[in-house]
């Protein structure tokens, strides 16, 4: 466990590559995420998905 808390309610209304929606768990804001040695804070919202770890979107 990372110690995320998410904020329950902030939903997000996504449609995934088969066609499925899905509908977001909560929200988690200000995560540090470093790539490639460059760290920034960014939203993450929390998505039931099978196959994936995570799903980057511009």
């Amino acid at each position: 466990m990372v110690g995320l808390k998410p904020e329950i309610g902030c939903l997000l209304n996504v449609m995934v590559a088969n066609g499925e929606k899905s509908s977001s768990l909560g929200r988690c804001t200000n995560v540090p995420l470093t790539l490639q040695g460059i760290t920034v804070e960014v939203d993450f919202f929390l998505l039931s998905l099978e196959g994936c770890d995570a799903v980057l979107v511009a």
